[in-house]
């Protein structure tokens, strides 16, 4: 019976303490996705409806607060029409508390825009 009882306690410690049990992600091969990556999507999708050209570049400019109860992320895309290149910036207000959009603005640029906190 000690042996049954100790080889029973060697398989649970085994299972506890290897990286799937602790990691069940990393078994399929999952990474996180940053908090802005949901609003990345609406930012292209809202880019593409829009301007109805291909993306050719995304960066993420940060999440500033917009209002109370309320946040606005900015990305840069940079898009391409023909031969033209253009720079477009996204800003996607949403509510904090239920993630529910608020509204898209565009800004286009032709400058390189600096990442600002």
């Amino acid at each position: 019976m000690n042996r049954s009882f100790r080889q029973a306690f060697l398989l649970l410690a085994l299972c506890l303490l290897s990286p799937i049990a602790l990691h069940p992600s990393a078994a399929y091969g999952q990474t996180a996705q940053p908090e802005y990556a949901k609003w990345g999507i609406v930012a292209m999708e809202a880019a593409k409806a829009k301007y109805g050209v291909p993306i050719v570049d995304y960066l993420h400019l940060g999440r500033f607060p917009a209002a109370p109860g309320a946040a606005e992320e900015r990305f840069k895309l940079w898009l391409k029409d023909g031969s033209r290149e253009f720079g477009v910036i996204v800003s996607v207000q949403f509510y904090t508390a239920n993630d529910r959009l608020i509204t898209v603005k565009f800004q286009e640029t032709d400058r390189p825009t600096s990442r600002r906190r």
